[in-house]
């Protein structure tokens, strides 16, 4: 009896093992099969893959993307160099303004209103606080530097004071008499 039980072990012992030994046999293969084909898949260009969504992607990296990204970099490295420059600046006043973002302008509004109104640009005779003087140019100096830039004829000095009638005053228009080159 030992002899039928030992010969039926071996049986079903081969009989499963075969099987299990079938299935993955099958099993591997399947497996090799599908890691060959992801290879290939894997492998494929992306303009041999789909070349319309390629081309797509490429055109908004190169037109879009990279603007974008040079422009952050563009405003990083402009943040950076602004605070490199204010830590080594002497202690005057100064703005740092971006026409782009328009950063700076309003401070750069108050120090200019602030400069100009302080007394080191007032003239003595006047002690108003909300009265800004501007002092005249010296004619004498512009006629110097018309001379300088090649003008040859004497700036004539008219106070509208002395002209009885404004309306009366006549202009030399000499420059609609040349002739026309």
């Amino acid at each position: 009896m030992d002899f039928l039980t030992d010969w039926l072990t071996n049986w079903l012992k081969e009989l499963l093992i075969g099987g299990i030994m079938g299935n993955l046999e099958g099993l591997f293969d399947t497996v090799n099969t599908q890691v060959g084909e992801i290879a290939a898949q894997v492998g494929t260009t992306p303009a041999a893959w789909h070349a319309g969504v390629f081309s797509l992607i490429r055109q908004l990296s190169e037109t879009v993307i990279l603007p974008i990204a040079g422009m952050v970099l563009t405003f990083v490295a402009t943040y950076e160099l602004i605070q490199m420059l204010s830590e080594n600046l002497p202690d005057v006043p100064h703005v740092f303004i971006s026409s782009v973002t328009g950063t700076g302008i309003a401070e750069l509004k108050d120090l200019l209103w602030k400069e100009l109104n302080s007394e080191s640009n007032k003239l003595q005779a006047i002690t108003g606080k909300s009265k800004i003087v501007h002092k005249n140019k010296d004619l004498k100096f512009l006629q110097n530097e018309l001379k300088a830039m090649g003008e040859d004829e004497d700036i004539q000095f008219v106070d509208e004071e002395e002209i009885e009638d404004l309306d009366d005053f006549e202009y030399e228009e000499d420059w609609d008499d040349e002739p026309q080159k």
